[in-house]
Formats: structure tokens, sequence, C-alpha cells
């Protein structure tokens, strides 16, 4: 008799095999050697010889051996033996090795031996993942799943990532607190690309000291005011023009003096403490002394005039020999004298005043005239006659006057060779002769006064 079961369509996989339900609507006969099954509604059919019934439902067929499966849709399946059922939504067979696990999306899913399986948070998404035994699944804040190692920390941020339990889960990866630059204290806070970061806190490295808003570079621990450093051994210039050598800590503009110095306001030179006063030919001179202008030494400040050799007092003239001074109020230099203003010093040292400017061995005579040897002057352009009197050029003096070239003098007059009477007053008569003039009244010398006091020079320092 034939078989009132009709197989309506046979599934072979790998991992399982499935069989179409059959319907039946009487009581089934099954060929010999089948098996008889009943579905959960009553109906009966019949399995091939060599395989099982599997489910209750619309009922299937499993091979001998192989395991009755029920998946969450509602259907049954079969896994070969030594496979394992996973209950999801299509029928996953996993070995008997592995882990089954199941996906948002109810999909089965099969570790490896030797590990977990993670599953994925998100809805629909994703298969999940299998991790090693010893590990911790995590959860990323996009909702994948990945895996840590126990013992560190799931760090949540981006994808996911592992952090070591010494370290601290931040937006940039795992981070020391303690000891990150770029999330010094807390996660974010970055330091200065100068400093470094020591117990969570950021500092300038060893010997580079904090200096307004930056480290010192290494080599130049000194912080000076200005904000610049300084290099080892060295100080900082209080106006902020450099530094200067520890063994020479006075700063001037351009170089560096010994302690106690005094920087020339020249800014290129230095005077020693015991030699304070700065010249303008960078020479020194000592405290109470002036420079000499001449750069020949120095002269005390009661005698600051400068002069040759020497030293003289205030408003002093320095005399052109340099041998020394006169005061003001005769200020005119005269040998070893000093003549006052507008005075002429003649040869010998005297003095003559200004309106009796010639210099004569027993006194001054007027301008434009001649010294007399009995002591008189004459006008220039005349002689001088022994009475003191004085006679025309190319004239004779005689006792009584001058005579005309040409003649003598004779007793009352001038006679002429082969005169036998003087004739004074023919002569005077036709203009031979002229009149004896008074003699120029000759004036004394001016008074002289000596030199003013003075001091030898001190010689000066040269820095």
């Amino acid at each position: 008799m034939r078989s009132l079961w009709l197989a309506e369509a046979a599934v072979y996989s790998s991992s399982r095999r499935a069989y179409a339900s059959f319907d039946f609507s009487a009581r089934a006969q099954c060929p010999p050697g089948s098996a008889l099954c009943t579905s959960s509604s009553g109906a009966e059919f019949c399995c091939p010889s060599g395989e099982a019934c599997c489910g209750t439902g619309t009922g299937i067929c499993c091979p001998n051996f192989a395991q009755c499966c029920f998946a969450s849709s509602g259907i049954f399946f079969c896994c070969p033996d030594g496979q394992s059922c996973c209950n999801d939504l299509q029928g996953t067979c996993c070995e008997s090795t592995q882990q089954c696990g199941l996906t948002t999306a109810g999909h089965g899913f099969c570790c490896p031996s030797g590990t977990v399986y993670c599953r994925s948070q998100i809805p629909g998404q994703g298969t999940g993942i299998c991790c090693n035994e010893g590990s911790q699944c995590c959860l990323a804040s996009t909702g994948l799943t990945f895996c840590c190692p126990l013992g560190e920390r799931c760090c949540g941020g981006g994808d996911g990532s592992c952090c070591p339990p010494n370290l601290e889960c931040c937006p940039s990866g795992c981070s020391n607190l303690s000891s990150d630059p770029n999330n010094c204290g807390e996660c974010g806070a970055s330091c200065r690309g100068d400093q470094i970061c020591v117990d969570g806190a950021c500092q300038c490295p060893p010997d580079q000291p904090e200096c307004q808003g930056t480290c010192c570079p290494p080599g130049f621990p000194n912080c000076c005011s200005n904000g610049t450093c300084c290099p080892t051994d060295t100080l900082c210039c209080s106006d902020g023009s450099g530094c200067c050598p520890s063994n020479l800590p006075v700063c001037c503009l351009e170089v560096c003096c010994s302690a106690g110095s005094v920087c020339c306001a020249n800014g290129r030179s230095c005077c020693p403490a015991n030699f304070p006063v700065c010249c303008p030919d960078e020479s020194c001179c000592p405290a109470g002394t002036s420079c000499c202008p001449d750069g020949s030494g120095c002269c005390p400040s009661n005698t600051p005039v400068c002069c040759g050799e020497f030293c003289c007092a205030a408003g002093s003239v320095c005399c052109p020999d340099g041998s020394g001074c006169c005061p003001s109020n005769t200020p005119v230099c005269c040998g070893e004298f000093c003549c006052a203003a507008g005075s002429v010093c003649c040869p010998d040292g005297i003095c003559c005043p200004s309106n009796f400017p010639v210099c004569c061995s027993e006194g001054c005579c007027p301008a434009g005239t001649v010294c007399c040897p009995g002591g008189g002057c004459c006008p220039a352009g005349r002689v001088c006659c022994a009475d003191g009197g004085c006679c025309p050029a190319g004239t004779l003096c005689c006792p009584d006057g001058c005579c005309p070239a040409g003649t003598f003098c004779c007793p009352g007059g001038c006679c002429s060779p082969g005169d036998s009477l003087p004739s004074f007053e023919r002569l005077l008569k036709q203009g031979n002769i002229q009149p004896m003039p008074v003699p120029l009244a000759h004036v004394a010398r001016d008074d002289r006064g000596p030199h003013v006091p003075r001091v030898k020079r001190t010689l000066r320092l040269r820095s």
C-alpha cells in the first residue's frame, strides 16, 4: 500500500539536517523500517529508516546520532553528532569545543575553544566578538564590544581601549596622570611645551627654573628680572643688558668689570674703586681729582687747572710753556711772574701796561716811540740825545738844539765849515734846524706778581 506521507523538501548543511514537516489527513502508514512520528497537533508522520523523529510542531527527521535542536524562531533543526545546538533564530550548530553566543539580531555565533563570547550592544549590528579566556568583555561608547585582559581597565572612549590598572582612561588614550604632560593631573590638562609633569603638576625640568612664563634653557639656570636667563656661574645685570661672570660682577653696557669697579658713562670701560673717576680717554683718576683734558694726568679738586706737569687753583691761567699758572687778576704770564690783563711781557720778565707797550730797560714807552739809553722815549724816526732830548733823524744833537747835517755844534748854535761866526739865528730862520723838543716822559713799569701756587700733577691710571 502506498505511503500516505508527503515529503515537501529536504535541506542539508554541514552543521545541521532539516526536513520539511509532514502533513497527514489520516493515520500515517509508514514503509517498513521507517519510524512513525506524531506532531504536537496529533498528526502522524514517518521518518525514513536510520532517521529519528525531531520536534513536536510540524516535526522533522534527523539522521541517526544527530541532535534534535529547537531554534528561537520556533523551528526544529538537526546538529551533527559531536556538535551543540545554538538556540538562535536560524539554527546554528557549534563544535563541542566551541561556545555558542547570540548577536543582538538573534543570530548564533560560535567562539573557538578557550574564548568567551562578547555580545554587541548595538541592536541589529555586528555579530559580537570572541575574547580569550582571562579577558573581560568591554563596551565602547559607540556600542561596540571589545576585549580587555583581566586586571586591565576598560576604556569606553571611541571604539574602546584597554589600560593597565595604573593608567587612567583619557580621550587621547591611556595616561599616567602623574607624569603625562598632555594629561597632567587630569585628562586634557596639557603642560607647556617646555614643561614636564611631576606628581600631577606641570613644572619646569630640574635646573631649568621658571622665568616669567617660560623655562630657562639647559645650562642657563639664572632667571633675570627682565625674563631672560643667564648661564651657570654668571649673574644677571640689573639693567637687563645681559649677563656677567660671577668673578666680574659689575655690569657696564658693553663690558663686565671686577667687584667694586665703577662703570664709566661711555659703557665701554670701568674704573677701579681706588681710581673711580672716569676720563674721556678711558683712563681713571683717584677720588677727589679731575681728569686733565690733554690726557696727561689728574689734578686735585682744590687745584683743578691742569698746566704741564702742575695743577693750579680754579680760575688760574696756564702759562703756554707749562711752567706754572697766573691768577685771574694778573693773567699774563711773564717768565716767573704774572702781569695784569692787557700788559706786555718784556723779554727780561718785566710787565708794561697796554698804553705804554714798548719795553725799555728802565721803563715802558708809548706806542710809536723808541727807548732812549738815558731812560726816556723818543718818537719813532728821531734819535735820542745824550741829554735826554730827541732830534730828527739825520740831524746832530747839540747842547743848544739840533743841527742840520753838514754842520757842527758851536757854542750857542750850529756852524758850517768856513763860517767865521756862528749864525744859529740865521740857520733857524732858514729852517735848517728845529727847536729841541721836550723829552717824552717815560712811565714806570707795571707791578708784577708771582705765579700762583702750583702742585705736581698726579699720574692717571689707564684702564
